[in-house]
């Protein structure tokens, strides 16, 4: 079957405001999560263009999309996918 697409983002952005998160760090990955807060001054210092797509710098493991990619996504009505707010995320999200 053709059509299928795999997303590879090779954009990372430090964007953590670790003052105002609750995240233990590892290894360079998130241990444990509590509660994720992104610095609005520094996405706001890059061009939305440039962070619709992105994984955090520390922690690849985590891909953020921008509302707008998520609108469209969803527009389509896929199945077996949730998109969870990062303010809202943690540790218990995946069974939610």
């Amino acid at each position: 079957i053709e059509g299928y697409s795999a997303i590879h983002s090779y954009n990372r952005i430090a964007c953590v405001d670790l003052k105002n998160s609750q995240v233990t760090i590892e290894r360079n990955r998130f241990a444990k999560v509590d509660k994720i807060k992104l610095d609005n001054d520094i996405l706001n210092d890059i061009d939305l263009s440039e962070r619709l797509i992105f994984k955090l710098k520390e922690d690849s493991s985590f891909q953020l999309f921008h509302k707008s990619i998520v609108e469209q996504i969803l527009a389509c009505s896929p199945t077996g996918v949730k998109f969870i707010p990062i303010e809202e995320w943690n540790d218990g999200s995946f069974f939610d």
